[in-house]
């Protein structure tokens, strides 16, 4: 596998780049933590950076940890068929480290990518002593699964992405006909 760490260009973003904390602080499973919890975060991540073509994880290796995309685009693939695509603001690798299940789909840099990453054990020790962090990181991830496992059924696949997560997020996992 080429773990992130192996075939990248670890750097900080140039000089007049703004660090992506904005962004962070937006994140569902960030949003809603208080500011020490929430730096902590931030300082396990690193920057990493891609070229095109480059794997970023591998399907069915071990969890390492997970990244968010800062810039670029990366294409999720299971058993080498292209499922999805994703960009910045995007969590990848999340399911493996909450589980501790090998990894479901390979991801690939689409275009050049910059993500921040962090480790596995350096998250999961911020979790130990943060409820918040992890129970957001877990909704987040149980919506994303419901979406992948629902997405492809009728009748949420004729539907709007955005109306398909407001429906999520309500938390009524039902078929929308029923009472």
């Amino acid at each position: 596998m080429n773990k992130p760490g192996s075939k990248h260009k670890e750097s900080r973003p140039d000089e007049g780049t703004e660090k992506p904390v904005e962004m962070l602080r937006n994140l569902p499973w960030l949003s809603n933590l208080d500011e020490v919890v929430f730096q902590q975060v931030v300082d396990g991540f690193e920057y990493r950076q891609f070229p095109v073509g480059t794997s970023l994880l591998k399907e069915k290796d071990p969890d390492n940890g997970m990244f968010v995309i800062i810039d670029g685009k990366v294409k999720i693939e299971i058993r080498g068929i292209p499922m999805n695509e994703a960009g910045a603001g995007s969590l990848i690798g999340e399911m493996a480290v909450l589980t501790g299940y090998p990894r479901s789909a390979s991801v690939v840099a689409a275009s050049a990518v910059t993500v921040v990453w962090i480790e596995s054990p350096t998250l999961k020790a911020i979790m130990k002593k943060s409820v918040e962090l992890e129970n957001g990181l877990w909704e987040f991830t149980s919506m994303r699964f419901a979406m992948n496992l629902l997405g492809k059924r009728e009748p949420y696949s004729q539907w709007e992405q955005n109306i398909f997560i407001q429906w999520l997020a309500a938390g009524e996992i039902k078929l929308p006909n029923e009472n």
